[in-house]
């Protein structure tokens, strides 16, 4: 069945909220940098890439053992978070204020780009990448489309060269198997007889990318945890972290009410 949540509409936060944390990030970009001996990565590639396991380290799930773990904020790392960890066999609660899916939230949104291509970063691209087939098992599972495999164009304004992120994308693709169009030449005017390209003389099309409705994805693993049983407490709002020497033993809400 569909997902439902309460509709109540609750403040937002207070404009000295805002500020605690704007200062909080500002403050954490150059202790970050100075951590990671000055990267640039983006955020989450760095954090994927930094708390990835080597394979002869992994656990069976059917060694691990189950535990009471609580998710705070359900949008979509965090609803894709505990229905991962409940089909693990983890017991899993899921916190958000709610309404769900959340509108302020960043994944719920019209539409969201699916796609590989992210230059020499042959890590992210081959995540993306294994995540195609799953897209189109949530289509079919679904009954309606989630995404659309409309294909990812990707032009240059001058001859694709080393180093560059159009060129450094296509040779990803090739080195992880995926065909990719040439739209250089007269390609693109072949392709879609519309398009002018004299301004993009290189380029090519990558089919196996396309779209996502976002905010219909989101309902849609709300609507799968649901179903996996992971509890929703919804109206609840974490004011601060519990945390007993280095790790975070858990939280405070802005009721008063502790989570441990």
């Amino acid at each position: 069945m569909p997902f439902s949540s309460p509709r109540s509409l609750l403040p937002s936060p207070s404009r000295s909220e805002r500020r605690r944390l704007s200062e909080f990030s500002v403050a954490c970009r150059p202790r970050m940098k100075k951590v990671h001996g000055g990267s640039t990565e983006p955020p989450l590639r760095l954090a994927m890439r930094m708390t990835e396991t080597p394979p002869e380290h992994h656990i069976s799930v059917s060694r691990m053992k189950a535990t009471n773990i609580l998710v705070v904020g359900a949008g979509i790392f965090g609803a894709s978070a505990a229905l991962e960890l409940r089909l693990r066999g983890h017991s899993v609660a899921l916190m958000d204020p709610g309404p769900l899916p959340h509108p302020d939230a960043s994944s719920t949104d019209v539409n969201k780009i699916v796609r590989a291509d992210y230059g020499g970063d042959t890590f992210y691209s081959r995540f993306a990448r294994e995540c195609i087939p799953e897209w189109h098992r949530w289509n079919a599972k679904a009954g309606r489309t989630l995404y659309h495999e409309t294909g990812f164009l990707v032009l240059a304004g001058e001859k694709m060269r080393p180093g560059g992120f159009e060129h450094d994308s296509r040779e990803a693709m090739r080195s992880l198997g995926q065909d990719v169009e040439p739209m250089d030449g007269e390609h693109p005017r072949r392709r879609f007889p519309a398009w002018t390209s004299r301004n993009y003389p290189d380029g090519y099309c990558n089919p196996y990318a396309g779209w996502a409705k976002s905010g219909n994805v989101l309902e849609w693993v709300l609507t799968l945890a649901s179903d996996a049983s992971v509890v929703f407490q919804v109206g609840e709002r974490m004011e601060s972290l519990l945390e007993k020497g280095s790790r975070v033993a858990g939280i405070v809400t802005d009721r008063g009410d502790e989570h441990r």
